[in-house]
């Protein structure tokens, strides 16, 4: 109920902002976006799982306002996400450890729609919602040089998603911009070799992972 609130809120806000200051057109930006965390998936007898994830993720954007509310633009979006698997068995004469290694690149392209939901000469508060479309390519590596048959998955991707995002200028045209993204996320994935398909709606999931800043500069 209470994140069915926060969307309600989000749409109002998208659909009756209003800029209040005379406005750029064109607006460069980069953010960029890290996170590393460690998780212990399950507890197994006489030992110990331990997941390891590193993540980054940029994304350089091109936008025109035509509308002193509303900007239409372009993005590239590329991320970079490797994660180590760890598995310890202890027996009563020895240790037994198991470990693997998936490396996992991401290449976007898109198109997005902001909405300013306040616009002054320094700051600006905006909505977005985009559309982007590509790949994914994981390599599995396994410690001590042991093989696995196919250790390349591809997979095609098409994601929407609704992100919240601030615009400060400190210097004539430069910024900084912060966000957070995937307020609300739609993913659909299509694995390549397989024709395996999976869909996914997420509402304000692993929101402070999501968040990312960047440069921005307009004229």
């Amino acid at each position: 109920m209470q994140k069915s609130y926060y969307l309600l809120l989000l749409v109002a806000l998208f659909s009756g902002g209003v800029a209040r200051a005379q406005y750029k057109k064109i607006v460069f930006s980069t953010d960029v976006s890290l996170s590393k965390n460690m998780v212990q998936p399950g507890l197994i007898t006489n030992g110990t799982n331990m997941i390891d994830n590193k993540n980054i993720q940029l994304t350089p954007r091109f936008a025109y306002r035509f509308h002193k509310r509303f900007s239409l633009g372009a993005l590239y979006q590329y991320g970079r996400s490797d994660q180590k698997y760890t598995s310890q068995i202890d027996f009563s004469d020895q240790t037994i450890i198991f470990e693997a290694q998936t490396k996992t690149m991401t290449h976007h392209v898109g198109l997005f729609l902001q909405s300013a939901v306040y616009d002054s000469e320094k700051f600006a508060l905006f909505l977005e919602a985009d559309a982007r479309k590509g790949g994914t390519k994981t390599e599995v590596v396994i410690a001590n040089n042991a093989t696995i048959q196919n250790p390349f998955a591809n997979h095609k991707q098409f994601l929407s998603g609704l992100h919240l995002g601030g615009r400060y200028q400190f210097l004539k045209g430069l910024g900084i911009e912060a966000r957070i993204n995937q307020l609300v996320q739609y993913t659909h994935t299509n694995d390549k070799e397989t024709s395996l398909t999976d869909t996914q709606v997420a509402v304000f999931d692993d929101l402070f992972r999501n968040c990312s800043v960047g440069l921005s500069y307009s004229f």
